[in-house]
């Protein structure tokens, strides 16, 4: 599948509700997701953006999906269609979302909890290790159900990244 046919634009429910609940389809399968998606989740994200050919297949989601004080947002939901993995479209969705958040996120830290597989991509986005995490964040990363069923052989998000949206 080439990349030219995969359009990238801010997530709107109403728009993109047929993806949406692909996306939801998906991660029941036996594939576990560190954020959990459902119809919710879509509407109170803040800000997202979407990956998808001509409206009809979900390819791939990343949004904001918290506000803190002191003007801090988490990024977060990054998940790309099983099919599509390994095609390159991690890059350009994440580039997407921070094309967005320049905009209404500007001035603003965004953090992002990270493992081995997500780091490399942050850190190329100009993401560095965090100084300061809200304690919320950190609350919310405790509760996370899906900690308990990762397959031992995956790592749980181990290292916290933060970058400046100018």
């Amino acid at each position: 599948m080439s990349e030219s046919k995969i359009t990238f634009e801010e997530f709107d429910f109403e728009k993109h509700q047929a993806l949406a609940q692909q996306a939801i389809d998906l991660q029941t399968s036996e594939n576990p997701q560190m954020l959990p998606f459902s119809q919710e989740s879509f509407t109170d994200y803040p800000l997202g953006a979407i990956a998808h050919i001509a409206m009809s297949e979900f390819v791939g989601f990343n949004a904001v999906i918290q506000e803190y004080p002191n003007y801090t947002c988490e990024i977060g939901g990054l998940y790309i269609a099983p099919k599509f993995r390994g095609a390159g479209i991690t890059w350009p969705l994440k580039a997407e979302l921070w094309r967005l958040m320049q905009v209404d996120y500007a001035g603003w830290r965004a953090i992002t909890f990270t493992n081995p597989t997500s780091q490399p991509i942050n850190r190329k986005l100009g993401f560095k290790e965090a100084t300061i995490v809200p304690e919320e964040a950190l609350a919310l990363c405790a509760s996370c159900s899906k900690k308990c069923e990762l397959p031992a052989d995956q790592i749980c998000c181990d290292v916290i990244l933060e970058h400046y949206v100018n």
